[in-house]
């Protein structure tokens, strides 16, 4: 393959006060001790990241640093952010913002976005030209001569009142997406916003928020070869592709220390780590670790009943009946194979999706082949209970 990519995501911290008025809804307090680890997400991540060698080429954030647009909340949540990034030794932190990071729903302000404008450190985008378009156009394209990353502001129009539960795309804006971007493969291509642009209700999650037009921009992304769109925003862990071509892998990326959907969803906080693969003229293949938070433990690979399984993938090229049938071959001369030796020899076994995934244990049980341990947790052995 051409080039990879690395970078992590931490996504909707829904950072604020200790005392606030409304109650506590988030791990991540902007006044919280450091002096036990495992009850500080940040300070517990850290560590994670100093033991297991950690970095990344960029840092990605789908918003909500703040909640209820608590002024202290967004300015630490982005002071946490900019920590983590340092420590991943990212080359840049790109984020945008989310419906929590403006105070929409206040009468009183004028202007929603003037605290968001300005905290400054950078936020959300370090280029000031790209920054320009973001808060004028609702959108900016970030881009190298490997990676390209289109940043949408999907809470543009919250100053409107009719708009202030859900996200937007406008046709204008659309239309001009349509123009400037290309359907050349030669780059790894990310989309980021914080509302998803495909449904996404279940848990009893609800349906009002979806972003309007995001249908249409998802056939945008899919006619221009984009490789991932990654979202906030719902606080469920989720990967699948999109309903237009089913091209496009859309990744909603949970929530890194909110404490509400722990409640209504039982769906833990969330880390992500994600490497992209790129061969030019084709689709990128990737890779996503999963890390949860547990209060008082810290951050451990994700065990996959509470959101995803340690690793999963996307973008693989082969179908999971080809991949099924080289697995098969591959074991069946064998009482027992190490799982890392089957990835070895099928490469494209690490980018199957998690439902693909469980596609093909079940194949192997109909061949009475065993997973140990199976799915959702990562194999260490495959048992050919034939021999």
């Amino acid at each position: 393959m051409n080039s990879n990519f690395t970078l992590a995501i931490v996504s909707d911290l829904h950072c604020h006060p200790s005392n606030a008025h409304y109650g506590s809804n988030t791990f991540l307090t902007t006044d919280l001790l450091r002096s036990n680890k495992g009850k500080h997400p940040v300070e517990s991540l850290l560590h994670l990241i100093d033991q297991e060698s950690i970095n990344v080429d960029v840092t990605i954030c789908p918003g909500d640093f703040s909640n209820k647009a608590d002024l202290q909340g967004l300015i630490s949540g982005w002071n946490y952010v900019l920590e983590i990034s340092q420590k991943l030794k990212s080359s840049q932190t790109i984020a945008t913002i989310g419906n929590h990071d403006v105070p929409s729903r206040n009468e009183s302000v004028v202007d929603v976005f003037e605290t968001v404008k300005g905290i400054g450190r950078d936020f959300p985008i370090q280029d000031k030209t790209k920054l320009a378009s973001f808060w004028e156009n609702g959108y900016c394209i970030i881009e190298d001569e490997n990676v390209e990353i289109l940043v949408i502001n999907s809470v543009r129009y919250h100053g409107n009142k009719a708009e202030l539960d859900r996200g937007r795309m406008t046709s204008s804006q659309l239309e001009e997406l349509k123009n400037k971007l290309s359907p050349k493969q030669d780059k790894i291509k990310i989309a980021l916003c914080h509302h998803h642009p495909i449904q996404h209700e279940r848990f009893d999650l609800g349906s009002h928020d979806l972003m309007i037009l995001g249908n249409e921009l998802i056939e945008i992304l899919e006619q221009n070869k984009y490789d991932i769109l990654i979202h906030g925003h719902k606080h469920d862990p989720w990967l699948r592709y999109s309903a237009g071509q089913g091209t496009l892998p859309v990744f909603s990326s949970g929530s890194f220390s909110a404490t509400e959907q722990i409640l209504f969803s039982d769906r833990r906080n969330t880390f992500h780590l994600v490497e992209i693969f790129k061969e030019k003229g084709f689709r990128a293949k990737g890779v996503i670790k999963t890390y949860e938070y547990y209060q008082g433990k810290g951050w451990q690979k994700s065990n996959g009943i509470q959101s995803l399984p340690y690793l999963t993938g996307f973008g693989a090229s082969d179908t999971v009946e080809n991949i099924s049938a080289q697995f098969l071959k591959f074991t069946t001369a064998n009482k027992m194979t190490k799982w890392e030796d089957v990835i070895n020899e099928i490469e494209e076994i690490k980018f199957l999706s998690f439902p693909q995934l469980e596609q093909l244990s079940t194949f192997l049980k109909e061949k009475n082949i065993s997973l140990i341990p199976d799915f959702p947790a990562m194999p260490n052995v495959i048992l050919n209970n034939n021999l």
